[in-house]
């Protein structure tokens, strides 16, 4: 596993994994697969972890394209839990209550990263004040 680095203005969350293994588009699947490969988009172990459980084929597909991951650490534990509590959200920190959005939101706020997910999930990361997140399908425009 990697710690964060110089190279990675970009974290993905599960949903944005998801995308990239069900895109239509060939463009921007190996556009997003090269990211990855590059490590110019990191992956927290717990959101690779997620994904892999939910859609095992798709992460084994691509797994080999993953070459940094962010393991989980207190501090990142304790900015998702503030985040979730900035939420009201009940959230709890919990082997089962991963709760994946909460610690790359963490993520992403503690190193200034951008979290790259769905349109969908968007709003989600905006609740939260100083979390940045694109949308994948905009990831021409960076």
């Amino acid at each position: 596993m990697n710690d964060p680095g110089e190279i990675t203005p970009f974290i993905i969350d599960a949903r944005g994994l998801r995308e990239v293994v069900t895109t239509k588009s060939n463009s921007l699947k190996a556009l997003c697969l090269d990211m990855l490969l590059k490590g110019a988009i990191a992956v927290p172990t717990c959101v690779w972890d997620e994904f892999a459980d939910a859609y095992e084929d798709e992460a084994d597909g691509i797994a080999g394209s993953v070459s940094k991951k962010i393991s989980m650490n207190k501090r990142y534990n304790a900015g998702a839990a503030k985040a979730a509590e900035s939420l009201n959200s009940g959230f709890s920190l919990t082997d089962s209550n991963w709760a994946t959005d909460y610690f790359a939101a963490s993520i992403a706020m503690t190193h200034g990263y951008t979290i790259i997910t769905t349109p969908e999930q968007q709003p989600f990361y905006a609740k939260l004040s100083s979390c940045k997140s694109l949308d994948i399908n905009l990831l021409w425009t960076v």
